[in-house]
């Protein structure tokens, strides 16, 4: 630890047997560093402070590996943990590539990356994140209380599920709706993840249609329907990963590159969609139609408006 480093051992409480940060003490004793340009590095000591802590209550072979913007818990052995950073560092420059003004890993230190070997540790960890209820499953989560961090579980297509949780991580300040924000997510599965990109046979275009027109899209607009325990899950997540499939491919450059007003507008609706409105206002504003009429492109006719749209419908769509 750096010299003047302050301690933060004694800033662990203990839920489930697992030690969790106080996150707003952490805060007021970063905050008493005066100079601004340390206050990452020491950001990053409390995160590892924290990891070491929880790595040493999980016990052997669980330990921190460390890189240039990561920190990572994990049972990995010191090889294959920097395979799994160097593919953390990779999708960072992606996006930063990829999403320029629209990403930011805004960690207030290195980026924490929580691997756990087994699902039950998995879903004690993340259980005081939920409220109450029924909840589908998962396999990994970006959290954005107190320290922001992913966690995950497993070894399964564990470079794909970072890919698409450190995609949460580098947009969550946009305060995107759901279905954009996991949209997004869904492709970089792809792009960075490996992932083949969903093809949609009539069997799945049908299933899709079918489940929709009995439920309605207000709990997909809303992103209710991404936590559903039930098919609903799983056709919001293909839906979505349609949905901006989509939009990428009516928003290319055209003429051979040189006319980029289409992925303007993209950006444009990207950079301000909100989820106050489910992403309307900036649907009109740059995409000229609203998402009804985006989820109608693909599900066909039907009353897809999101709640509350017309009063947030211009006169004339």
């Amino acid at each position: 630890m750096p010299e003047g480093t302050p301690e933060f051992a004694d800033l662990l409480a203990w839920d489930a047997d697992l030690p969790r940060p106080q996150w707003q003490l952490v805060h007021d004793r970063v905050a008493s560093i005066a100079e601004d340009e340390r206050r990452r590095e020491v950001w990053s000591a409390a995160a590892g402070a924290w990891l070491r802590g929880l790595a040493y209550t999980l016990g052997a072979p669980y330990v921190v590996h460390e890189s240039t913007n990561f920190l990572m818990m994990s049972a990995y052995a010191t090889t294959d943990a920097a395979s799994v950073l160097r593919h953390c560092e990779a999708c960072r420059q992606a996006l930063d590539r990829l999403l320029p003004d629209i990403a930011a890993f805004q960690s207030p230190g290195k980026l924490a990356v929580v691997h756990l070997a087994h699902s039950e540790t998995y879903y004690t960890y993340i259980s005081c994140f939920y409220g109450e209820g029924e909840f589908g499953s998962s396999s990994g989560m970006h959290i954005r209380d107190g320290y922001p961090h992913v966690v995950l579980h497993g070894s399964r297509d564990l470079l794909l599920t970072l890919a698409h949780e450190l995609m949460h991580a580098a947009i969550a300040h946009r305060n995107l709706p759901l279905w954009i924000e996991e949209g997004l997510t869904q492709l970089f599965e792809c792009d960075a993840g490996g992932r083949e990109a969903i093809l949609v046979t009539p069997e799945i275009a049908n299933k899709q249609k079918t489940f929709w027109r009995r439920e309605s899209l207000a709990g997909f607009w809303r992103g209710e329907s991404f936590t559903r325990a039930d098919e609903g899950q799983e056709l919001s997540y293909q839906l979505a990963e349609i949905l901006l499939r989509l939009l990428v491919g009516e928003h290319r450059p055209r003429w051979l590159g040189w006319d980029q007003r289409p992925v303007q507008k993209l950006y444009g609706f990207l950079s301000h969609a909100q989820q106050a409105d489910f992403g309307q206002a900036a649907a009109q504003q740059h995409l000229g139609f609203g998402i009804q009429q985006l989820a109608a492109k693909f599900l066909g006719a039907g009353d897809w408006s999101p709640p509350d749209a017309a009063e947030l419908s211009s006169p004339d769509t």
